[in-house]
């Protein structure tokens, strides 16, 4: 059963409160529960939850208390807690040398706990930076998916892989685990980065793809409001359609002079794209 139009559209965590260094990813601090209630007003239908790069013990993901605070404050404000993202293995790499590593493999078991516990069904894992995913090490990337994705597994909890590699070399991680519900997230921002034909990237990851992010850059790579950048959403929305994708969608986007105000228009404008290409 696919995924009704009204659940469709997420936010992630912090992209609704303005961060004191202009920082893209970040955690609102003790402003977290009201951005529950904003996303909800605003027509969200979930938050996509972060941890961030560095540990902090202040994010209620970490704590049994808060996360039942998260599953109150969700409820209260009617608005669903489908995904969360790790963002702590972009500064920590998941290996050493030619081994992983232990306390990563531990840190993320730890963080599917927590997921578990909120009712989180979608754990995104970025392969970025310290953590990338490249020809060398897909062995290593590999061994790690398949231990983490069969215990989110066994937790109801399905993997997206999130990485800026080449989609030849996401396949071939992708094609030798078997048996997992593990696939990719499709970043509209990161993946224009790197390719000049969305569409042509999103045909070949097709099956694989089992979440989207939606973000926008202009010709200078920088982060910019959805819909002002390179990115042709017609023609994602178009190659996700061809696709038969029927997932969620988390806008991890620009949040532009006025944070309420430009996720209003990403919504709107996303939602009037969407529409004109699903319902033609």
């Amino acid at each position: 059963m696919g995924v009704r139009l009204s659940e469709k559209f997420g936010i992630c965590q912090g992209r609704l409160t303005t961060p004191p260094n202009n920082e893209l990813q970040w955690f609102p601090g003790a402003k977290w529960p009201i951005e529950f209630f904003q996303g909800s007003e605003l027509g969200y239908s979930f938050i996509e939850l972060l941890a961030e790069r560095a540990h902090n013990e202040k994010n209620p993901l970490w704590t049994k208390s808060e996360r039942e605070k998260i599953i109150k404050i969700s409820r209260e404000a009617n608005i669903g807690i489908y995904s969360a993202c790790l963002d702590y293995i972009i500064d920590h790499s998941f290996y050493s040398e030619s081994n992983l590593d232990i306390e990563i493999i531990n840190y993320s078991k730890s963080f599917i706990n927590s997921c578990e516990h909120i009712g989180i069904k979608l754990v995104v894992l970025p392969f970025l930076e310290e953590s990338s995913l490249t020809n060398d090490n897909t062995n290593l990337v590999i061994k790690y998916l398949e231990i983490i994705g069969e215990y989110a597994n066994k937790k109801g909890i399905e993997i997206a892989l999130e990485s800026i590699a080449r989609p030849e070399i996401i396949i071939q991680v992708l094609q030798n685990i078997e048996g997992l519900k593990i696939g990719v997230v499709f970043d509209t921002g990161n993946r224009v980065l790197i390719s000049d034909n969305l569409p042509d990237e999103i045909k070949k990851l097709s099956k694989f793809i089992n979440h989207v992010h939606l973000k926008d850059r202009d010709i200078n790579n920088k982060n910019v409001i959805v819909g002002t950048g390179i990115v042709d959403f017609v023609a994602v929305f178009q190659a996700l359609k061809d696709i038969y994708y029927n997932g969620r969608y988390s806008f991890e986007s620009n949040r532009g002079n006025n944070v309420i105000n430009t996720a209003k228009h990403n919504l709107d404008y996303i939602r009037f794209i969407f529409g004109e290409v699903f319902d033609s």
